[in-house]
């Protein structure tokens, strides 16, 4: 693999804190003089995945629409918490160690809950979210004292998420106590520190994001691309004059292997989470699966083409110009089979083969082409 340029990490837009160096049972207040605003206070719960948590941050924008004196408690996993921080939207950041949460044995998932109690207990919330399906998540704020509480399945009189709807603004629907008939549209809020997305020069950049669809309870193998379909893409587009780049975690190390040879940027497990926002600023259009980078790259504004199967697509992605999909396995009944918590038992994910690189590239091709005329348009105004 021919590496472009040496980057150990991209400036990232969250106070220069690397994901390493958040504590994992830190309570820090955030923004000065939080403390004095006599506004309604928020709890927001939702430790991750990274996708969960970037479909979640509009609701910070509707809450500092509606109550800009209000106060905000976000309680979120170490991973996550730098992402949330810099939205300089969240007054007081709780951090939890997911390993000892989902991987420890009882004993350690015991201690972590009492340190949560700990520094939740007693305090009170005009408004609660607990972003989960699953009823134990309601076991972990339980101390705090709410006085409405929304859950992802509902709460009294409000009807739960609606199957099909965009995340990000069902969350702020139901926070709100809106019914469903709520034309409520999420707006992401902008991260400090992030560079402003202007046109690249040079030949068009495109992202691949190959690997990802892991989290800390389970590897979600089944929403991936293939990755010689990645692969393949890879070499058309440098066939064609493209510069591309490839992205990911430390974790997704093994992609790094199946791309040698090839000309293109390696920037695998050499960005932090912000770092990956701000390097998606810096290309044409990111191409990924169902994963956490998908939602980053739409949180950069950075054109993506999102390839889906197991999941629902309008679920996961903003009905904008900006984003176009490909939901592969249109001829299979079983398309989607994941229902929020599990997947259907499947050995082979066609519906994610089905999709074919030509169209995936012809998909790039009327991003970049349509990036290039919008950056005409405005550089003519």
């Amino acid at each position: 693999m021919h590496v472009h340029e040496e980057r150990k990490d991209i400036t990232s837009p969250y106070i220069g804190k690397p994901v390493s160096d958040v504590r994992s049972h830190s309570d820090v207040p955030i923004r000065q003089g939080s403390d004095r605003m006599s506004g309604p206070s928020f709890l927001i719960f939702k430790l991750g995945a990274i996708g969960d948590v970037v479909m979640t941050l509009p609701v910070l924008t509707e809450i500092r629409r509606r109550h800009p004196d209000g106060r905000v408690t976000w309680v979120c996993g170490a991973s996550v918490a730098p992402l949330v921080e810099s939205t300089g939207l969240v007054d007081r950041l709780i951090t939890v160690d997911e390993k000892n949460l989902y991987s420890s044995g009882a004993r350690g998932r015991l201690i972590e809950i009492l340190r949560l109690w700990a520094r939740i207990g007693g305090r009170r919330y005009d408004r609660a979210l607990v972003g989960y399906q699953d009823w134990r998540y309601r076991l972990l704020v339980a101390p705090a004292l709410r006085r409405f509480t929304a859950y992802w399945s509902g709460a009294k009189g409000v009807r739960g998420a609606v199957p099909g709807r965009y995340h990000a603004a069902e969350y702020a629907r139901l926070l709100f106590e809106e019914g469903p008939a709520s034309s409520m549209q999420p707006v992401f809020p902008e991260l400090r520190g992030a560079p402003v997305r202007e046109a690249t020069e040079g030949a068009p950049r495109i992202a691949l994001a190959p690997g990802g669809a892991v989290n800390l309870v389970r590897e979600e193998a089944l929403r991936r691309w293939p990755i010689q379909s990645y692969v393949e893409l890879a070499l058309l587009l440098v066939r064609d004059g493209y510069r591309v780049a490839l992205t990911g975690a430390p974790s997704d190390d093994w992609v790094r292997t199946h791309f040698e040879g090839l000309d293109v940027e390696d920037h695998i497990g050499k960005t932090s989470l912000g770092g990956l926002v701000s390097l998606f600023r810096t290309c044409d259009v990111v191409v990924t699966h169902d994963s956490g980078p998908l939602h980053l790259a739409i949180l950069s504004g950075t054109s993506v083409v999102g390839l889906f199967g197991p999941t629902q697509p309008a679920e996961k992605t903003p009905a904008v110009g900006t984003v176009q999909v490909i939901w592969g396995g249109e001829d299979l009944a079983c398309r989607p089979c994941y229902d929020g918590r599990s997947y259907a038992r499947c050995s082979s994910n066609r519906c994610m083969q089905s999709i074919s690189v030509e169209e995936v590239l012809a998909r790039v091709r009327d991003s970049v082409r349509s990036g290039a005329e919008t950056s005409a348009v405005k550089r003519v105004m």
